[in-house]
């Protein structure tokens, strides 16, 4: 298991061309969006192993996969796939109602690896798990706070954050929280 950026490093600085990769088996992604052009070349150099795209938060662990079969052919972001065994995604608008296939709506997750809740911290825990309603009745459900659309073969494209929240290197960071650092600064006039 590796981020994208470590991948992509090693790739461009680690000398990972020069190396024999033919006993790699299995490679799995995780953490941020991998860029096409890099898998791509690492399905290049690997060509005997299988590639995954692992998604989910933290409080989830792993909730999607997407098993990567051939190298992307162009530059579209890959799916974050479909739900992994035992967990339940489901698409929800701001009414927390599910969307109809190939609209967009918020993930949510429920099942096995969905966290109980945050230690010591209440108020996190009920704005991040909540009971929906569901075709087989109620769950308690992680909200992730990712906008997806699932496409016609299930699979679903994550298609960015309802907050300021971005991932690098397989790490959340609050956009707001480095504007406010930045304004601080007494030669800061804004920040953006």
């Amino acid at each position: 298991y590796e981020t994208p950026s470590s991948l992509a490093l090693m790739l461009g600085r680690g000398g990972l061309a020069e190396l024999d990769l033919s006993a790699l088996r299995l490679l799995l992604f995780a953490g941020e969006v991998m860029p096409p052009k890099h898998l791509r070349e690492l399905m290049r150099l690997a060509h005997g192993a299988r590639f995954a795209n692992l998604y989910g938060p933290t409080e989830t662990n792993v909730c999607t996969w997407l098993d990567v079969k051939s190298p992307p052919l162009d530059d579209t972001p890959l799916s974050i796939g479909r739900a992994s065994c035992g967990d339940v995604t489901h698409v929800l608008d701001e009414a927390m109602q599910p969307v109809a296939r190939a609209e967009v709506g918020e993930l949510w997750v429920s099942g096995p690896t969905v966290m109980k809740g945050y230690w010591g911290r209440a108020d996190r825990t009920a704005g991040s798990l909540r009971e929906i309603s569901t075709p087989s009745g109620p769950v308690t459900a992680y909200r992730t706070g990712d906008l997806v659309r699932e496409r016609a073969d299930g699979d679903f494209d994550f298609l960015g954050r309802r907050d300021h929240q971005v991932k690098t290197r397989g790490y959340r960071v609050e956009l707001g929280e480095i504007e406010t650092a930045l304004l601080k600064h007494a030669q800061v006039a804004e920040a953006v």
